[in-house]
């Protein structure tokens, strides 16, 4: 469950934020974050109507918390803000991502 409460404050977090150019270079991952939990809360609800089974809640969450990480951790042109660093630390994402010449 802590997870959980971690994704969805994060992903408010992203919703608020500015989203002009790669100051928040996040913007494009807000509308990932999106669409892949809808990808995989649907996939767990095919699981459960017809194949019988389910995984509990945390399991799910850490599946789209991990595939989003994944995501972000292949980028490598987001710019270096305090903001964009934060979101880092939050998401426990690799610095690599910050383009060098920003840094």
């Amino acid at each position: 469950m802590v997870l959980l409460g971690l994704y969805c404050l994060c992903l408010r977090n992203w919703s608020g934020q500015s989203r002009i150019g790669r100051e928040i270079g996040f913007s494009s991952l807000y509308k990932f974050s999106l669409a892949a939990s809808i990808y995989y809360i649907w996939g767990e609800r095919n699981l459960r109507i017809f194949q019988g089974r389910s995984r509990d809640v945390a399991a799910v969450s850490l599946t789209i918390f991990n595939s989003i990480r994944a995501k972000a951790n292949s980028w490598a042109t987001v710019k270096f803000s305090a903001q964009n660093r934060g979101l880092c630390d939050a998401w426990l994402l690799d610095s690599r991502i910050f383009a060098l010449n920003n840094c």
